[in-house]
């Protein structure tokens, strides 16, 4: 058993375990403002492609992440552009976005770099040691001088926990606590929310190379 559960697979799960959690934060932002995100995959497909593709160019991890980010954020505008300005059915623009990212990738790939599977590239995050922590043994062997997207998104998490949780006099959780009537949020908030998940998903390509019941309410556009 010691062969198996080491430090080298703890330290993976981790590295594993972030792009996720950082997709899945996004993706909470938007089920609170009503708005089930389906495309979060491809979100994270075209910025890790971007990401890489700018690292490689660049020689920059730093630009490469921040290039995933805007194009992430460009790529979420679409999609609330559709879901929320059109009212389309978000389960069919996810899954196109989904469909549409998978194979726009795979081309760009193969036609910009002549690469099939994986484009490695020399540029790094930068990784960060804890002090004391490190001195433990084993645990900060696992908990020290990993990415410093690793710390990042346990802030994000614990941030993301406060909001959703609330302190008293918050709104509330679900799409119509935070307007004034029965009918959810503003197209406005949708909107907003919708195009800010992006941005965790963005870091989250980078570091990777329920919807709600709108028919109950009688003025709903879906209703």
């Amino acid at each position: 058993m010691g062969n198996i559960f080491t430090t080298g697979l703890f330290r993976q799960m981790l590295r594993s375990a972030t792009p996720v959690a950082l997709a899945a934060m996004g993706g909470l932002l938007t089920e609170h403002a009503g708005v089930m995100n389906i495309g979060m995959d491809g979100m994270i497909l075209i910025g890790a492609f971007v990401a890489v593709a700018v690292s490689v160019v660049t020689g920059s991890a730093a630009l490469g992440v921040l290039a995933a980010i805007l194009v992430g954020v460009l790529v979420g505008a679409f999609f609330a552009l559709f879901v929320v300005k059109f009212k389309s059915d978000e389960f069919i623009i996810g899954t196109a976005l989904n469909i549409f990212a998978g194979g726009l990738t795979v081309f760009l790939l193969g036609a910009l770099f002549g690469v099939r599977g994986t484009l490695r590239t020399q540029a790094g995050l930068p990784t960060v040691d804890l002090p004391l922590i490190d001195q433990i043994p084993f645990l900060g062997e696992v908990l020290s001088g990993n990415s410093l997207f690793i710390y990042l998104t346990v802030l994000i998490v614990l941030i993301m926990w406060t909001l959703c949780t609330g302190p008293p006099g918050a709104v509330g959780s679900g799409p119509a606590a935070s307007i004034r009537g029965p009918c959810g949020p503003p197209a406005s908030v949708r909107r907003g929310c919708a195009g800010r998940h992006p941005c965790c998903a963005g870091p989250s390509a980078a570091w990777r190379g329920r919807s709600w019941p709108w028919a109950t309410c009688p003025c709903s556009p879906r209703a």
